[in-house]
């Protein structure tokens, strides 16, 4: 028996053979930094999102409607968000969240690894991350956000009540038969 977490997993789900195919596209839409150096809450440049139209434009001649995650850095930058703004505007993308504790107000933890997982912060911080988050979205592209995808896959216990009470319908940060509590 196949076991995930300590848990049995008694059979895989498998969607009706009458269901078409769907694909979902969701990109990690993030400032850019070195992963293999500390975390930095002044790392927070996002010039590469200019060259994501090459991808949009593959994405558009498919009718693919990617959905861009982005994090605090990008919400806050008017050249990134002038890059996505007329995507969404035009449905050809949907923008969420993804909150990297690290760099979203307010900073006030330790700066970790550990603290990188927004579901190791202590709940009331990681709600008030993500509100600052939303709030940020809801300011610059004209609506909130309903998709999250936490940064570093990091869900804590007080994430999904937390989700719900600011008004997310999906959360695409499970990673099924994965386990991070390493």
């Amino acid at each position: 028996m196949t076991r995930f977490a300590g848990f049995p997993i008694q059979r895989r789900l498998e969607p009706p053979t009458s269901w078409p195919l769907t694909l979902v596209v969701v990109i990690d839409t993030e400032e850019e930094f070195d992963w293999s150096a500390p975390f930095d809450p002044n790392s927070t440049a996002v010039e590469n999102i200019a060259q994501q139209q090459l991808a949009q434009r593959i994405f558009r001649a498919h009718g693919v409607v990617p959905t861009y995650v982005i994090d605090y850095p990008v919400a806050d930058t008017a050249a990134s968000v002038a890059v996505l703004r007329p995507w969404l505007e035009a449905g050809e993308a949907e923008i969420g969240a993804h909150l990297h504790p690290w760099v979203t107000p307010p900073v006030v933890e330790e700066i970790s690894t550990r603290h990188s997982y927004p579901g190791n912060l202590p709940p009331e911080l990681e709600r008030r991350k993500l509100a600052t988050l939303t709030e940020r979205i809801a300011e610059t592209f004209g609506r909130r956000p309903v998709v999250y995808k936490a940064g570093r896959y990091g869900l804590g216990p007080a994430t999904p009540r937390t989700l719900t009470e600011l008004g997310y319908e999906v959360d695409a940060s499970v990673v099924p038969y994965t386990s991070f509590t390493g």
